[in-house]
Protein backbone atom coordinates (compact mmCIF):
# COMPACT_ATOMS: atom_id res chain seq x y z
CA UNK A 1 0.00 0.00 0.00
CA UNK A 2 2.93 2.12 0.92
CA UNK A 3 4.37 2.24 -2.48
CA UNK A 4 1.27 3.61 -4.46
CA UNK A 5 1.68 7.18 -5.67
CA UNK A 6 -1.96 8.21 -4.63
CA UNK A 7 -1.17 7.13 -1.00
CA UNK A 8 0.54 9.88 0.55
CA UNK A 9 -2.14 11.74 2.07
CA UNK A 10 -2.93 8.18 3.94
CA UNK A 11 0.78 7.15 5.24
CA UNK A 12 0.79 8.21 8.16
CA UNK A 13 -2.17 6.25 8.90
CA UNK A 14 -1.17 3.81 7.33
CA UNK A 15 2.05 3.51 9.33
CA UNK A 16 0.34 4.01 12.47
CA UNK A 17 -1.51 0.82 11.47
CA UNK A 18 1.01 -0.91 10.72
CA UNK A 19 3.19 -0.20 13.70
CA UNK A 20 0.42 -0.88 16.48
CA UNK A 21 -0.21 -4.77 14.18
CA UNK A 22 3.67 -5.17 14.28
CA UNK A 23 3.44 -4.26 18.52
CA UNK A 24 0.50 -6.52 19.02
CA UNK A 25 2.43 -9.19 17.26
CA UNK A 26 5.39 -8.84 18.93
CA UNK A 27 3.79 -8.84 22.16
CA UNK A 28 2.05 -11.78 21.27
CA UNK A 29 4.31 -14.05 21.12
CA UNK A 30 6.23 -12.78 23.32
CA UNK A 31 3.25 -13.80 25.80
CA UNK A 32 3.41 -17.05 23.93
CA UNK A 33 7.21 -18.02 24.40
CA UNK A 34 7.00 -16.85 28.13
CA UNK A 35 3.90 -18.91 28.75
CA UNK A 36 5.23 -22.40 26.79
CA UNK A 37 8.46 -21.90 28.83
CA UNK A 38 7.05 -21.65 32.18
CA UNK A 39 4.31 -24.77 31.32
CA UNK A 40 7.28 -26.76 30.47
CA UNK A 41 9.05 -26.16 33.29
CA UNK A 42 6.60 -26.58 35.74
CA UNK A 43 5.66 -30.13 33.67
CA UNK A 44 8.95 -30.88 33.50
CA UNK A 45 8.39 -31.06 37.51
CA UNK A 46 5.67 -33.02 37.93
CA UNK A 47 7.34 -35.87 36.15
CA UNK A 48 8.23 -37.25 39.07
CA UNK A 49 5.53 -39.48 41.25
CA UNK A 50 7.02 -37.98 44.44
CA UNK A 51 6.60 -34.35 43.11
CA UNK A 52 2.68 -35.02 42.54
CA UNK A 53 1.60 -36.81 46.11
CA UNK A 54 3.89 -34.09 47.78
CA UNK A 55 2.79 -31.15 45.79
CA UNK A 56 -1.20 -32.29 45.08
CA UNK A 57 -2.86 -28.89 45.31
CA UNK A 58 -0.45 -27.74 42.79
CA UNK A 59 -0.53 -30.64 40.82
CA UNK A 60 -4.35 -30.38 40.52
CA UNK A 61 -3.68 -26.50 39.38
CA UNK A 62 -1.05 -27.42 36.93
CA UNK A 63 -3.27 -30.45 35.22
CA UNK A 64 -5.84 -27.15 34.97
CA UNK A 65 -3.69 -25.34 33.59
CA UNK A 66 -1.93 -27.61 31.13
CA UNK A 67 -5.24 -28.45 29.79
CA UNK A 68 -6.19 -24.30 29.11
CA UNK A 69 -2.67 -24.59 27.33
CA UNK A 70 -3.86 -26.91 25.21
CA UNK A 71 -7.05 -25.88 24.88
CA UNK A 72 -5.31 -23.04 23.64
CA UNK A 73 -2.68 -24.31 21.31
CA UNK A 74 -5.98 -26.45 19.24
CA UNK A 75 -7.85 -22.97 18.89
CA UNK A 76 -5.25 -21.23 17.33
CA UNK A 77 -4.06 -24.31 15.62
CA UNK A 78 -7.55 -24.75 13.87
CA UNK A 79 -8.25 -21.04 13.22
CA UNK A 80 -4.55 -19.51 12.93
CA UNK A 81 -5.70 -16.50 11.07
CA UNK A 82 -3.45 -13.38 12.48
CA UNK A 83 -6.41 -11.33 12.85
CA UNK A 84 -9.24 -13.38 14.16
CA UNK A 85 -5.38 -14.21 16.85
CA UNK A 86 -4.73 -10.70 17.61
CA UNK A 87 -8.25 -9.53 18.04
CA UNK A 88 -9.67 -12.37 19.80
CA UNK A 89 -9.45 -13.88 23.19
CA UNK A 90 -6.35 -15.82 22.79
CA UNK A 91 -4.34 -12.78 23.43
CA UNK A 92 -6.27 -12.30 26.86
CA UNK A 93 -5.92 -16.49 27.27
CA UNK A 94 -1.94 -15.70 27.18
CA UNK A 95 -2.06 -13.12 29.98
CA UNK A 96 -3.98 -15.17 32.31
CA UNK A 97 -1.58 -18.41 31.79
CA UNK A 98 1.16 -16.01 31.97
CA UNK A 99 -0.10 -14.77 35.59
CA UNK A 100 -1.04 -18.51 36.69
CA UNK A 101 2.50 -19.61 36.00
CA UNK A 102 3.99 -17.27 37.86
CA UNK A 103 1.66 -17.93 40.77
CA UNK A 104 2.78 -21.75 40.26
CA UNK A 105 6.11 -20.97 39.68
CA UNK A 106 6.24 -18.99 43.22
CA UNK A 107 4.44 -21.71 45.42
CA UNK A 108 6.59 -23.76 43.52
CA UNK A 109 10.04 -21.95 44.60
CA UNK A 110 8.68 -21.34 48.16
CA UNK A 111 8.31 -25.05 48.26
CA UNK A 112 11.39 -25.94 47.22
CA UNK A 113 13.12 -23.29 49.63
CA UNK A 114 11.67 -24.71 52.70
CA UNK A 115 12.23 -28.25 51.64
CA UNK A 116 15.94 -27.04 51.99
CA UNK A 117 15.72 -26.07 55.36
Amino acid sequence: MLSANFIKFLESEILCWRNQILYRTYELLERWEKVQTDVLLVAAIFTKQKAKEELSGEYIRFQILEKAWRVLCNQIESQPWLADTLQGRAFDSLGALSSSTERMKKHLYDFFEDKKK
